[in-house]
């Protein structure tokens, strides 16, 4: 998509830094998993990933020079983005049969083959074992991005072949909920997120028995079910971090709503997490599924989850 620019994403996250050494030291990843907070918008992240990567200036992309202007233009010969044809479906083994030519091709214009797939948890049986059997064999001139919000799940073998560089939560500044300022206000996530107030105090009327799973789970069956899903995974990880992590006070923001000041337990919402990913992880393989009732469940098991803390 022309039109782009390289803008600031998570400036605080180790990850730059990172990528920055080990360029300047010429010693990049042949295949690395990055793995990213769940909520995070990734087109701008990859952007600025790719651009790190093949920019004229070694220690910052410029976002201006001819290498940065093919990122952010799609253009760049030696780049390919592997990913899902339509947001809810699987990466097919076709595309990654596609790769394996790819891989072996001399670069045009740097001394590498970037060959980026994500969110790889969305590669169906198939193409997951294609795929193990490239990283395999790489070649000096291929380099692997396999990018993911949920590793537990990629197959071990995937994961033991890969550099693994995890962008920390505290990279959005402890607040997972913040990363919804990354999409465009006109996205549907970015819609989702101007509606987080509305959001919170559905939750709380839930929690206070004035709204019922039911009702509530009709209401946000009218979301794309993933949107929604991307949304109350950001709710659930934002009460764990306030239940594990050492932060400041809580944000102003979330203080008059009781979902946030509910002594959750963690392995409750961990439970509910495993659960929502097992979801998005049927909704990429095509599997068709009852909105409403999956609404139903994941608030029911939630309100259960309250009684019992």
């Amino acid at each position: 998509m022309a039109g782009r620019s390289l803008i600031q994403v998570l400036p605080d996250a180790k990850i730059w830094s990172q990528m920055t050494r080990m360029r300047t030291q010429g010693r990049m990843l042949q295949a690395g998993l990055v793995i990213v907070p769940p909520a995070l918008h990734l087109e701008p992240f990859l952007d600025r990933m790719l651009a790190h990567i093949v920019c004229l200036d070694t220690h910052a992309p410029c976002g201006s020079c001819r290498m940065c202007l093919k990122v952010l233009s799609d253009s760049h010969p030696d780049i390919y983005r592997v990913q899902p044809e339509n947001p809810t479906g699987a990466i097919k083994i076709e595309q990654i049969r596609e790769l394996q030519s790819v891989a072996y091709q001399t670069p045009q214009l740097g001394d590498r083959q970037i060959l980026l797939i994500y969110p790889v948890e969305a590669m169906n049986q198939a193409a997951a074992s294609a795929l193990l059997k490239i990283l395999e064999e790489p070649t000096a001139s291929t380099m692997f991005i396999l990018v993911t919000a949920n590793p537990s799940l990629l197959l071990p073998t995937i994961v033991s072949r890969c550099q693994q560089i995890i962008v920390q939560p505290e990279a959005c500044n402890g607040d997972p909920l913040s990363l919804g300022k990354t999409y465009p206000e006109a996205s549907s996530r970015g819609k989702l997120y101007a509606q987080r107030l509305d959001i919170f105090e559905r939750l709380d009327a839930l929690l206070a028995k004035r709204l019922s799973p039911c009702d509530l789970a009709q209401q946000w069956s009218d979301y794309p079910i993933q949107d929604m899903l991307w949304f109350f995974t950001a709710v659930l990880t934002k009460l764990i971090q306030l239940r594990l992590l050492p932060v400041a006070a809580l944000e102003k923001e979330y203080q008059a709503y009781a979902v946030f000041s509910h002594l959750w337990r963690p392995e409750y919402l961990y439970a509910q997490l495993d659960s929502i990913y097992a979801i998005l992880s049927q909704l990429q393989h095509n599997i068709n599924l009852n909105t409403t009732l999956v609404w139903e469940r994941i608030l029911l098991d939630f309100l259960e989850d309250y009684s019992r803390c």
